[in-house]
């Protein structure tokens, strides 16, 4: 039988609120936010979308850059960077060149962001492609872009047969259209990895104690930003009741459930402040999405 491995003890004092600090460190998060929710399109423009809630991060993107707009759509629950001038994507070539890990990243960096910068001659820019390295996704800021784009922290309590308290899990999830980044997180902090394939997505699960302190070390040294910080901290205060063992308790258990519904008014998105033509709009997006799923996977079947 394998030896029970201890989890790792998380401090009752949160650090200070601490930004990447280096142009290295902000370019390891600023390419795991890309490798998440951004995007290299055809023409060579490189644009990163956020929830609305986190548009303070969007605009601290453009400032770090200091290229680019942010917009928000009415219709939609969120905001849009996007980065056209030159100068402004050569910074931003400069930062995640080979920090990327989605090879489809990658291959936009290398075949619309590379050839847009080769054309200007006048102001000699580093034309060379970014490669994928294998390093330690706990060493540095990349995982915290990535959980920033695309990671959602949870607190569930439910029953439990024969027991008086409810059972507390701390999940964190995160959705994909491939596995392979999953996969990675998964080797280095556990978890598990599955495939929905009505959605045909990937999705990264965490439910341990044990691995919710791994991500509590990691992130208190490698921090999120703007609303999804703040859900952070909420996240983290849940681990410590249940490391203490006060979530068996009831009254802990009442403390679990505060947090838990904090956590939840802060993902939630307003939709009852939208106008009719906007809940319309959303509706019909979202019938569109589920026939375009339904279409690939006939054609996967196939």
């Amino acid at each position: 039988m394998l030896p029970k491995i201890a989890t790792p003890t998380v401090s009752i004092h949160p650090p200070k609120t601490l930004k990447p600090q280096t142009r290295e460190e902000f370019g390891y998060f600023l390419a795991g936010l890309i490798d998440s929710d951004g995007h290299i399109s055809k023409p060579g423009y490189v644009q990163i979308d956020f929830n609305v809630n986190e548009i303070n991060v969007a605009y601290y993107i453009k400032s770090m850059i200091g290229y680019g707009k942010v917009t928000q759509e009415e219709k939609r629950f969120s905001v849009r960077y996007r980065c056209t001038p030159i100068q402004g994507l050569s910074i931003i070539s400069d930062l995640i060149r080979d920090k990327l890990k989605h090879l489809d990243k990658i291959n936009q960096f290398n075949t619309r962001l590379v050839p847009k910068l080769c054309l200007e001659t006048t102001l000699k820019l580093n034309c060379n492609p970014t490669v994928y390295k294998d390093n330690n996704l706990l060493e540095n800021h990349w995982l915290a872009g990535f959980i920033q784009g695309d990671g959602s922290l949870l607190i569930f309590q439910c029953k439990v047969p024969g027991k008086t308290c409810l059972k507390t899990t701390l999940s964190l999830n995160i959705s994909q259209k491939t596995g392979h980044l999953l996969k990675l997180i998964k080797v280095e902090v556990g978890g598990h990895v599955g495939y929905r394939k009505k959605q045909n997505t990937y999705y990264y699960l965490s439910n341990s104690f044990t691995n919710a302190a791994k991500f509590i070390h990691y992130l208190d040294k490698f921090q999120l930003m703007g609303n999804k910080l703040t859900q952070y901290w909420v996240w983290r205060e849940a681990y410590l009741i249940c490391q203490n063992k006060h979530h068996l308790t009831h009254e802990g258990e009442i403390k679990i459930a505060l947090k838990k519904e904090k956590l939840f008014q802060m993902r939630r998105n307003e939709t009852d402040t939208l106008s009719k033509e906007a809940r319309d709009y959303r509706l019909q997006a979202k019938l569109e999405r589920k026939a375009k799923r339904q279409v690939r996977l006939i054609i996967d079947s196939n």
